[in-house]
């Protein structure tokens, strides 16, 4: 039903079943709501791993879009507990990822839905403001 990535987080495999995949899916959002609980409690570095695991649960889910607002996610993180550069890290993997598949959007005659977008915009500020794209 899953393996693990490098990282040690649970990763869905190829094979779920849709049953298995919507239980992913939940599993997903909450790690995503236990790491914004933490962040929200004073506490964002023990957000981390959560939004990691969110992370990776939705890239093994192929939502490229809902694993690109988690790694942004887990750059306010970051930023939070003052390591920049690992901020800096996971805003580029976020705007990597929202500007390949606003290019497949382009390519289709479509553009990034409204959420999306507003996250591509929003971390490019937040990246901008960090000093730039890390070399």
């Amino acid at each position: 039903m899953y393996k693990e990535t490098a990282a040690g987080a649970p990763e869905p495999n190829t094979t779920a079943t849709e049953a298995e995949r919507a239980a992913w899916e939940v599993a997903a959002m909450s790690w995503h709501h236990v790491a914004v609980a933490h962040a929200k409690n004073g506490a964002p570095a023990q957000g981390v791993p959560a939004m990691e695991k969110a992370a990776a649960i939705y890239a093994g889910l192929g939502e490229q879009l809902s694993a690109a607002h988690c790694r942004g996610l887990l750059g306010d993180l970051h930023a939070e507990v003052r390591d920049m550069t690992a901020a800096r890290t996971a805003w580029q993997a976020a705007i990597a990822a929202l500007e390949a598949a606003a290019a497949q959007a382009a390519a289709g005659g479509g553009e990034l839905p409204a959420g999306p977008a507003r996250d591509l915009e929003e971390f490019r500020r937040k990246l901008s403001a960090a000093g730039g794209a890390l070399a």
